[in-house]
């Protein structure tokens, strides 16, 4: 019988510590699903700002080619004017 209670008493501490190493490793699982999406949350932000001031640098750089190009088209006809008038 004293046997018995030894191997019973023994598989009872094998299974508390396996439990305990079971609840740890959960709450590891835990912290890191929510760091992982933590991180997936900044690069969606991250991703749509970098798209943000992509598409506004687009829109910039064809504003600033239009000012241009009106700008040559105006010196050009100036230039015609100027030569008509010699």
């Amino acid at each position: 019988m004293e046997i018995r209670e030894k191997g019973s008493e023994f598989l009872k501490e094998e299974l508390y510590k396996a439990q305990k190493e079971l609840k740890l490793k959960d709450e590891e699982c835990e912290r890191l699903c929510k760091v992982r999406e933590q991180l997936e949350q900044e690069l969606e932000e991250l991703t749509a700002s970098l798209f943000e001031e992509a598409h506004k640098m687009v829109r910039e750089a064809n504003m600033k080619q239009a000012a241009s190009e009106k700008q040559l088209k105006e010196a050009w006809g100036k230039i015609d004017m100027l030569q008509a008038e010699v």
